[in-house]
């Protein structure tokens, strides 16, 4: 079993009913980071990219001035994961490869960075439970080198398992925090 998150680094989870709570969260997310000069990098499904897109718009915010200015970069969740895995599991060196090169991004080094990330909720609903808390475990390894706070969700759907406590107990674990759609993500 993987232990509780600790430290400075925040990987917050959110267990969501329905995409329009959870992109209104993910709105929040960047938005409260872009307040405090936070840059951001999102990993999503294709969907969840179109909704956060119209978002991001309807707040009055130009993709393509974020992504020039290099205060937000958008990645394909199943592309990214692709990249990471071997033998349908996660590869520590593709990842910190990946995940180094993403960071990459940023001309100067932030004070922090926002993440959010889905590859593990497409892990997870693929069936792919164990594969998906070893790459938590990785983004845990990872936030003891870089400064970023992780934000990521499953769905509710997702976690219609018989043994539904022990799927939550594994997930509670790799996070610092459990967030509601009430949480403020300041």
């Amino acid at each position: 079993m993987q232990q509780k998150v600790s430290g400075d680094f925040d990987h917050m989870v959110l267990l969501y009913k329905n995409s329009e709570t959870l992109i209104n969260k993910i709105t929040e997310y960047i938005l409260n980071g872009f307040a405090k000069g936070e840059p951001a990098i999102l990993v999503l499904k294709s969907t969840h990219k179109l909704l956060l897109e119209q978002q991001l718009k309807l707040n009055g915010y130009d993709l393509n001035v974020l992504n020039s200015t290099k205060r937000l970069f958008i990645f394909d969740a199943d592309e990214t994961m692709q990249k990471i895995l071997v033998n349908g599991k996660p590869d520590t060196e593709n990842f910190k490869e990946l995940i180094s090169s993403l960071f990459s991004q940023f001309q100067s080094r932030p004070d922090n960075i926002r993440v959010y990330g889905e590859m593990v909720a497409v892990l997870w609903s693929q069936g792919h439970k164990r594969a998906a808390l070893e790459l938590e475990k990785l983004w845990n390894d990872f936030g003891n080198d870089f400064k970023f706070d992780l934000f990521c969700a499953y769905s509710h759907t997702d976690l219609d398992d018989t043994d539904f406590v022990t799927v939550l107990g594994d997930i509670d674990r790799c996070h610092s925090r459990v967030v509601t759609p009430q949480t403020q993500l300041g």
